[in-house]
């Protein structure tokens, strides 16, 4: 980045403001020793306005989360 502007500090000051606010947030790791695991799920034209169908995923290791995401389709069929 060249030329950073006054967006992107204040982007930076937003970030470490939330960083200094979930200092003492984390994944959990217990005892569940479940292993690697994946959930996900779907619906069917459940957003009203756009009638579109949604989407999403979530990988679990030992009960804490490692990723996750959701998305809706791009058109509607």
């Amino acid at each position: 980045m060249a030329t950073p502007g006054d967006q992107h500090l204040a982007a930076a000051k937003r970030l470490l403001r939330y960083l200094q606010g979930t200092k003492g947030l984390g994944i959990t790791y217990g005892q569940d020793h479940s292993g690697l695991l994946g959930y996900v799920d779907s619906d069917w034209a459940s957003d009203v306005t756009s009638r579109k169908s949604g989407k999403g995923c979530v990988a679990t290791m030992n009960g804490g989360a490692l990723s996750g995401g959701s998305q809706a389709q791009s058109m509607v069929a």
